[in-house]
């Protein structure tokens, strides 16, 4: 007489681990398509934005084509409008705005106010003076596809730094354009005195002093008579618990 052999349930089990793994990974690629999809919607979102308030134009004289910021079609888009933030060095040509006294509002917000991953460059909510206060500070996401201040990391490298003219960026307010000399990249603490604001003439001159002193690298820019810096914060790529801080004086304003 033969006997049969009972059915083990190891086969069952095997089965069930391959559709479990099979799941985790549908649910792995939809959440990677997703975020693709967000990240393409912040670059368009912003480069619409983009188009909507600058301008370009040949110069008189027929050389290259003269670029403009327009406050008032910023304004017509998002009445929150401050102003532009450009660097060559990164590629980074954002609008920059200002919700008084919330800092979570343009987190995940874009410039045309409907929902964006990257959110918007926004000046800290408790600085009502914005873009003329001794020291502005403007936060940005680091987001995985290089956009909005991602880019900052490259700073840490002292050699990118010395490059041509990567320590500069500049500033579009409503009717200046401001030049900025990086003198400063570290990382610091979400509350660490990096964040300190509403300083007068000579506080914010010390400021300047103590925040170059904590730099990664020497810069030798010479911060002594600074009288307005803007600080550019964003998650540090290593550790969120941290932010990485590029900061730059003002060097020069020239009226529209």
């Amino acid at each position: 007489m033969v006997r049969r052999r009972k059915r083990g349930k190891t086969p069952i089990i095997a089965i069930l681990i391959i559709i479990g793994c099979a799941i985790v990974l549908v649910i792995a690629l939809v959440n990677i398509f997703r975020l693709q999809g967000e990240y393409k919607h912040t670059a368009e979102v912003n480069q619409k934005a983009v188009e909507a308030i600058t301008e370009t134009a040949k110069k008189e004289d027929g050389g290259e084509e003269e670029f403009k910021y327009n406050h008032e079609a910023a304004l017509i888009v998002n009445p929150d409008a401050k102003g532009m933030y450009r660097n060559d060095a990164t590629e980074t040509l954002l609008p920059v705005v200002q919700r008084l006294n919330d800092d979570d509002y343009y987190l995940h917000l874009g410039f045309d106010g409907e929902y964006s991953r990257g959110g918007t460059l926004f000046i800290a909510g408790e600085i009502a003076k914005g873009l003329d206060a001794s020291h502005v500070i403007i936060y940005g996401h680091h987001m995985n596809d290089d956009s909005m201040f991602t880019k900052n990391n490259k700073y840490k490298d002292e050699e990118f730094y010395h490059q041509g003219t990567n320590d500069t960026f500049y500033i579009y307010t409503p009717d200046t354009l401001r030049e900025y000399k990086i003198f400063a990249v570290y990382n610091s603490d979400p509350q660490g005195p990096v964040y300190t604001i509403n300083m007068n003439e000579e506080e914010i001159k010390e400021f300047a002093k103590e925040c170059s002193e904590r730099s990664m690298y020497p810069t030798g820019v010479d911060v002594s008579n600074a009288s307005q810096i803007v600080t550019l914060s964003s998650c540090e790529a290593t550790d969120y618990n941290y932010r990485l801080v590029v900061q730059g004086v003002l060097v020069k304003e020239t009226p529209y």
